[in-house]
């Protein structure tokens, strides 16, 4: 039993009773709490960043893990050019000049281990600020879009485009690295995802997803032939310039289509018929998006949003560079790190932003996000770089994965149209054409 007097006790309640909060004060605190919990969050970010590029010791490991795994072709190269200038056939195998070959490093057990283990380390810290720099932009970008008053449908392509920067800058880190591989495996490998993960298996937890005919066509149409264009141009049938004109034609009228409200679209000086299609289409579009205009009173994510494209791109660097050490480390294909692991990796946001539209019922939504997510990822990972940088010889690969989006991209839309949409039964075979791909990649990374 207690022995505080109950004069005492009951002062003690005044008190408490005196300082509790309201209502308004509670939610001025949280909104505050969670401002400074994000300016918190880039902080260590940029910390983690500057720590991570300023270190020498993490640089220095990974530049030894380098030349020593680049040296082993080059001493074969060199023993096989001895070979060739002594006249001994390449069968034949002296004593004197012929020993085996292994393209394992000469490099110690702890060392090597020490090596991968600070890779590791890299990598996944790189991996985890870029996912949660691409959050935070993606809310800045939200509050930007509903700050200008833009329509729904635009704020939409905004908020993809945020999502989708983690695989872009991969991608481009990548082939400024000289890995055009892993560059064009991340990209085309994300979308494979996107189209098993954010349509298929959305639509396995939902039931179905679906989308009305005249949406599915617009968007349909834009994804097909920016595929296309994109293909061509890796295959060499398409020159840089002339491939983003032809982009340029199909997506700058997409653009504004999606820009404008659907009032706005059925009185352009169109014909009738093509400008009624084209605004029940937009419409659709805008009522999909709509949950996106969110009413904000603090334009402090907005000042986020440079210094998360920063944080970014600089891990995006790192992401790449121990990608990379792991590759050479581990014997693996930069096609099969850049089109499995980081192409799978760095769509996590877009996945779980996928699965919860799904849960909510708004299927339509989720269909225009990864048609989105994709051309925004061909174009701006693959396209514009190749005008930029220039284009690079397609490997063997290439042919694998482009075929592979190809076909998933025309049997997605299938699925689609019907008027129940994708099912469970399809959302489920969307999910096993993806792990064939991935069971293709491990086991014929050559192919």
């Amino acid at each position: 039993m207690s022995t505080t007097p109950r004069s005492a006790r009951r002062r003690f309640h005044w008190r408490c009773q005196a300082v509790r909060p309201n209502s308004t004060t509670t939610a001025t605190h949280k909104s505050s709490t969670s401002h400074v919990m994000m300016v918190v969050k880039l902080v260590t970010i940029s910390c983690i960043t500057v720590l991570l590029n300023a270190s020498g010791s993490v640089r220095e490991s990974i530049r030894t893990v380098y030349q020593r795994w680049e040296q082993a072709p080059n001493d074969h190269n060199h023993y096989l050019g001895a070979r060739l200038a002594s006249g001994s056939p390449l069968g034949s195998r002296s004593p004197a000049t012929s020993r085996p070959f292994s393209f394992t490093p000469n490099v110690s057990r702890e060392e090597r281990c020490m090596s991968v283990g600070i890779a590791l380390l890299v990598f996944l810290a790189c991996l985890i600020m870029t996912l949660v720099s691409s959050e935070v932009l993606v809310r800045g970008l939200v509050v930007l879009g509903t700050k200008l008053k833009l329509t729904e449908g635009f704020l939409g392509l905004l908020t993809a485009l945020g999502a989708d920067v983690p695989e872009i800058a991969s991608a481009i880190a990548s082939l400024l690295a000289g890995a055009a591989d892993l560059g064009r495996g991340v990209v085309l490998g994300s979308n494979i995802f996107n189209l098993a993960i954010l349509l298929g298996l959305s639509a396995v937890i939902t039931g179905q997803v679906r989308m009305r005919r005249q949406g599915l066509m617009l968007d349909g149409t834009v994804a097909l032939f920016t595929l296309l264009v994109v293909a061509a141009l890796l295959l060499g049938l398409l020159a840089p310039a002339l491939a983003m004109v032809l982009l340029a034609v199909l997506l700058i009228p997409y653009v504004v289509l999606v820009g404008l409200r659907p009032r706005q679209v059925d009185h352009l000086p169109l014909p009738d018929g093509l400008a009624h299609l084209l605004a029940v289409a937009a419409s659709q579009v805008h009522e999909e998006e709509q949950d996106q205009q969110e009413t904000v009173g603090s334009r402090f994510p907005v000042l986020l949003v440079p210094l998360s494209l920063l944080v970014i791109v600089l891990a995006s660097v790192g992401l790449v560079r121990a990608a990379l050490a792991l590759a050479q480390a581990w014997q693996l294909s930069q096609a099969l790190v850049g089109a499995v692991i980081l192409a799978g990796l760095t769509s996590l946001p877009n996945a779980y932003a996928a699965v919860h539209l799904a849960l909510r019922g708004r299927g339509a939504a989720v269909v225009s996000a990864t048609v989105n997510s994709n051309t925004i990822n061909l174009v701006v990972g693959l396209a514009l770089p190749a005008l930029v940088i220039g284009r690079s010889s397609a490997a063997s690969q290439v042919f694998v994965e482009l075929g592979w989006l190809l076909g998933m991209t025309v049997i997605g839309l299938l699925l689609l149209l019907p008027a129940k949409g994708m099912t469970r039964v399809g959302g489920a075979g969307m999910i096993v054409l993806y792990l064939l791909f991935v069971v293709a990649q491990v086991l014929w990374p050559n192919i």
